[in-house]
């Protein structure tokens, strides 16, 4: 599947929660009429790096990311 407006809809809107943009912000960007719908359906997804990164803080996984 392509890029479609819905999804960069929603990577748009996972960013600016993974970015701590204020839930009202954030709300008003998607057009929610109420805040829960916002606050459970964004900024779930994780960066990969800042998993790695987690991972590694306990120790869990040592291992680099190639982009080869």
């Amino acid at each position: 599947g392509g890029q479609t407006p819905y999804s960069f809809r929603h990577t748009l809107l996972d960013r600016c929660k993974q970015l701590g943009l204020e839930e009202r912000y954030t709300k008003a960007l998607a057009g929610h009429a109420e805040l829960d719908i916002t606050a459970g359906r964004y900024g779930k997804r994780a960066e990969l790096g800042r998993l790695v990164e987690a991972m590694r803080t306990v120790g869990v996984a040592d291992f680099s990311i190639n982009s080869q």
